[in-house]
Order: C-alpha cells, then sequence, then structure tokens
C-alpha cells in the first residue's frame, strides 16, 4: 500500500538501504523484519511497547511505522465485498477480476469520463443459473491467484539474496494453482463437448473454460520452469486438443510446443516437432503474424533432420531482411545499489547526448534522427492503435449481437476475439480498400473533430499523446494513393 517515495522514507528511517526497485526495497525491509530485534531496556519508545528487558521483534516496529504512514483503515466485511464484486461483474460484464469497482460509472457520473455513445443491448441468459454466475467468478479468482503467484515469483526470482525457502513456498503455490486451473479446464471442456453452448462466439468469454484456457497460456512458460518441460508440454497439448477457446494463439502454441521437441534434439523428437509445424501452418487457426516465425523453425527442422531437396517446403512469403542502422554514442553505464548497498551495472542503459545531458535509449536516437531533419516519438505500440481506432472507429461501435452489453464499454466484447473480423468481414474489406484510395485521411479528420474536444474514452484513444495535426501528418505521408 506504501508507494516507492514512502518504502524509501521508511528504510532511511531505520537505516536501511532505501535504493533500488520496490520490491528490492520491501524484501529489504521484510529480511530486516525476521532477523532483528530490539531490546525494550535499551530502547523505549512509541513504537516498542513491552515489559522492561524483553526482546521485541523488530517487525513489530517497522509495522507500526507502516501503520504511521498509511493511517487508519477500514476493511469491508468479506460477505458484503463479495456481494459487491459480484453486482460488478453481473452489471459491468467485466471479463477480468475487477480490482476497483464500479470505477467507469463513478467516473461517468463525476464527469471525468466520457465514452461513445451507442446502442446496448442486455444479454439476459449469459449466466443460465446462480451455479454457472459461481463458476464464472470461480474462474477469475482462480486466474486473478495465480497472477499474483507469478509476480510474486517474478520478483523474488530478480533478487540475489532469497532463501531456498521462501522460494520452494511460491513454486509450491504456483504448482498448486496449475493443477487446480488444469482440472477446472478440463472438466469445463468436457461440458462443453458433451453440450453445445447457448451463447454466441461473441459472448464465449463468459464461459469459464475462456477464462481457464488464457490463465494456462500465461502461467505455462512459468510452470515449465518449475516443474519441467513435461508439464509445459501437457498444458500446451491440453490447450491444442481444443479449437473452441482463444483458437488465435493456437500458432504460438504450435511454436512453443515444437520448441519443446526440439530441445531434446533426437530424431523421434524432431519429427515429432516437424510434423506439428507443418500441421500449425496448415490449420486456420494460425494467425498470419505466427507463419513467419513457423516457417523458418521448419526450414531448420528440414535442416536438421538432413531432409532431401525434393522433399522440403517452398514458401512463396517469405519476409524481406529489414535494413540495419547502426547509431554510435556514448554509454554511460548506470549504477545501482543492492539491499547490502554493494554498487553493481545494472537498469536501463544512458546515453551521453549532445549537450551532455544523460539520455535513454529512445530518446539519443530521436535526437539522432533530429539532427537528420526528422520529427519523432518515443511511442510503442500507441501510434498504431490510435491510428486503427481513428480509422474503424464506426466500425468499432457498430451494432452487432452481443458486442455492447452496458454503456461503459471501450470497445465490443469481441474486439480481441477470433468472431471481430468474421462478424464485420464485408465492412472491414470495404474500409481497406477505401484507405488504400486514399480516403485515410478522411475518416481520421472526421473521428478526431467529433472526439477530441470531448476526449471520448475508448479503445486506442491517446488524445494527449498526438495533436490533431500531428495525427493527419503522418496519414498524408503513410496512407498516400500510389
Amino acid at each position: 500500500m506504501l508507494s516507492k517515495e514512502e518504502l524509501e522514507d521508511l528504510a532511511r528511517k531505520i537505516k536501511l538501504p532505501g535504493h533500488g526497485k520496490k520490491g528490492n526495497i520491501i524484501t529489504a525491509l521484510l529480511s530486516a523484519a525476521d532477523t532483528q530485534y530490539t531490546l525494550s531496556h535499551f530502547r523505549r519508545n512509541e513504537y516498542v511497547t513491552g515489559n522492561k528487558g524483553t526482546i521485541i521483534t523488530f517487525g513489530t516496529r517497522l509495522r507500526a511505522l507502516c501503520m504511521g504512514q498509511i493511517g487508519c483503515c477500514i476493511r469491508i466485511n468479506p460477505a458484503v465485498l463479495t456481494l459487491l464484486r459480484r453486482i460488478n461483474l453481473i452489471f459491468f460484464r467485466t471479463p477480468v477480476y475487477e480490482g476497483h469497482l464500479f470505477v467507469p460509472a463513478i467516473l461517468v457520473a463525476s464527469h471525468k469520463r466520457v465514452y461513445h455513445r451507442y446502442i446496448t443491448t442486455r444479454t439476459p441468459d449469459i449466466f443460465p443459473d446462480r451455479c454457472s454466475l459461481l463458476e464464472y467468478e470461480l474462474s477469475l479468482e482462480l486466474e486473478r491467484g495465480c497472477e499474483a503467484s507469478v509476480e510474486d515469483y517474478k520478483q523474488l526470482t530478480s533478487t540475489k539474496e532469497i532463501s531456498t525457502k521462501e522460494r520452494q513456498a511460491v513454486e509450491e503455490t504456483i504448482l498448486e494453482f496449475y493443477r487446480r486451473v488444469l482440472d477446472c479446464f478440463k472438466v469445463s471442456l468436457e461440458r462443453r463437448t458433451k453440450s453445445q453452448s447457448l451463447l454466441g462466439r461473441v459472448l464465449e468469454r463468459f464461459e469459464p473454460g475462456h477464462v481457464y484456457t488464457r490463465t494456462l497460456h500465461h502461467i505455462a512458460p512459468i510452470v515449465g520452469k518449475i516443474d519441467g518441460v513435461e508439464s509445459e508440454t501437457t498444458i500446451l497439448q491440453s490447450l491444442l486438443a481444443q479449437n473452441r477457446w482463444h483458437c488465435g494463439k493456437r500458432g504460438g502454441w504450435y511454436d512453443r510446443l515444437a520448441l519443446l521437441h526440439m530441445k531434446d534434439k533426437t530424431t523421434e523428437q524432431l519429427r515429432r516437432a516437424y510434423k506439428l509445424v507443418t500441421v500449425a501452418l496448415l490449420d486456420e487457426s494460425t494467425l498470419l503474424r505466427y507463419k513467419p516465425k513457423l516457417i523458418r523453425r521448419l526450414k531448420r527442422l528440414e535442416h536438421q533432420l538432413k531432409l532431401a531437396p525434393d522433399e522440403r517446403h517452398a514458401c512463396d512469403g517469405d519476409l524481406e531482411r529489414c535494413q540495419d542502422v547502426y547509431i554510435l554514442g556514448c554509454r554511460i553505464r548506470p549504477c545501482a545499489q543492492d539491499s547490502k548497498g554493494t554498487e553493481s551495472a545494472a537498469g536501463k542503459t544512458i546515453w551521453e547526448g549532445s549537450q551532455g545531458v544523460p539520455l535513454g535509449v529512445e530518446d539519443y536516437a530521436l535526437e539522432h534522427y533530429a539532427r537528420l531533419g526528422f520529427r519523432g516519438k518515443h511511442c510503442e505500440g500507441t501510434l498504431v492503435r490510435f491510428i486503427f481506432a481513428l480509422l474503424f472507429h464506426d466500425i468499432l461501435f457498430m451494432q452487432v449481437p452481443g458486442a455492447f452489453e452496458t454503456p461503459y464499454q471501450t470497445a465490443p466484447l469481441d474486439l480481441v476475439m477470433d468472431t471481430f473480423y468474421t462478424s464485420r468481414k464485408e465492412v472491414i474489406d470495404a474500409r481497406l480498400k477505401q484507405i488504400l484510395n486514399g480516403d485515410a485521411l478522411v475518416f481520421a479528420d472526421k473521428t478526431d473533430s467529433e472526439h477530441r474536444k470531448d476526449r471520448t474514452f475508448f479503445v486506442g484513444g491517446k488524445w494527449d499523446a498526438f495533436e490533431r495535426h500531428e495525427i493527419l501528418e503522418i496519414l498524408e505521408v503513410t496512407y498516400r494513393p500510389r
């Protein structure tokens, strides 16, 4: 609950190194609480209480200091909190575990946020009975528990000073979640196979199996590190055995499973990987973005298996190699301190700018291109998403059964699913042709003029990051008719 600045201040008060990542500071504080003690005979203050000469743990004082920073807290009755979470789930149709409840409605009521206006249609039988609702609720809680355990594992493994006991405890917790989620996934898949779901493909995200599939996808690599390749292989094979939930990720599952087979390097395993990659490339659910990697893996397997030239595959769609651009500069190695105060080279690389100012690698690259007469921004993928939202805004919010259940959505429920394109295929294909014909500026200008003033909150919208003239200039250069 404390911020990094508050933790650093707390560490300084008790004479501990207060630098580095937030997780490292927390680890140092907890380690000190477990090992240090305070003699009340020599030190008595508002943080240490007890009879003269008794030993009081350092954790007592640390807890008192933390409470002094936090102040008074209100603990809601767990039954009431469960009820509030259930109301939030039913009304807002949240497909993930929500840490903050009723936030969209509160922000709209306080005029802090404006959503796009669209027609909503409530589906009354998303949860046909109470048992279905409770099962979906349980799947979200399991997913949240898995995510928390994985975060703890990553935080502990990034810390050098970690006891074997702590690590084993976190690993066992992750494995317990893994076994439980896998069992629930198999039960959901068996039930789904026996009875046809009444929900359409748009609303399949409200099936517990959808959540279990997503959870297994995220924890598979961690389980492989902890419990071995066999467990990760079991997860991937279970995911590939079904074609109902998260089919868009099948290409990644094929590739990862083939890689696990290739680690054995026996002829049998290599042939198994070769067959798997071949099936993946023929699978209609394998998205285009996975195919270049699968093709490279296929060529590598053909080379390792020493197949004859006439037995090897040929691909007409190989990606061309990008041109390499090298920028030279003077690197300043950053220094960080561990819990013992020892300095070591770590963290993000820092480079000396033209005015001697330390710059990150992205800012250093922007400075280089600025000297060449270019203008640029470091924005990762936000620009592409914003352009997509501007060009396809009316299609995003067009009426599709099951797409809009509440007035507080930033996008249709099926945006990240395979059904998004198939449900709007004709209008999307038509829009792509219009963009190629040079109409991109028309659509972007229309959407921007309608929604920039109110800062309408929808997926991809980054009104603060990009000015109107910047977006239009980028589109004019990028989508100019050829």
